[in-house]
């Protein structure tokens, strides 16, 4: 016997049908971009949001290195990178991170050429030493943490 499908009553319907799993998705995004928010002010002052005012004073006059998360608000894979990035920097000594809202600092995005999202360059001395673009796990992010130290070390050498 044929099992006979069952019919939703209206209003629950209703609700499927206005539910969209990129509403889902987005909704569930807002929930932890609120959550992220509450919990990543930096204590320590290693994580600064830059402004193109305030680039050249926090990025190039820095005497370490400094690691630049160029996001968006609406860039779920920037959601996903910056707790990384800002745990990594937190266990790292003598390095700095400060993030560019692209569509607020549309300038500085503009000036370094940013097209893709999320995109990360570390600095040292003024001038760029090492970036990656797109999401990274926390062993890739901690991999590029360690190469940027060591392409620091090995500027002062220089």
């Amino acid at each position: 016997m044929l099992a006979r499908a069952t019919r939703l009553p209206i209003p629950q319907r209703a609700f499927l049908a206005s539910t969209r799993p990129h509403q889902l998705l987005l909704q569930q995004s807002r929930t932890f971009a609120s959550t992220f928010t509450r919990f990543s002010n930096s204590k320590d002052n290693k994580v600064k949001a830059a402004s193109f005012d305030s680039f050249n004073e926090e990025v190039i006059a820095s005497s370490v290195p400094v690691i630049v998360d160029f996001h968006a608000n609406w860039c779920m894979p920037c959601k996903l990178l910056r707790p990384i990035l800002e745990k990594v920097v937190a266990k790292t000594k003598d390095i700095r991170m400060v993030t560019v809202d692209v569509d607020e600092e549309y300038k500085l995005a503009k000036q370094f050429k940013i097209t893709s999202l999320p995109t990360v360059v570390a600095f040292h001395k003024g001038k760029p030493i090492h970036s990656f673009i797109g999401a990274q796990h926390p062993p890739g992010v901690e991999r590029f943490v360690e190469e940027v130290i060591k392409r620091a070390t090995n500027q002062d050498d220089d």
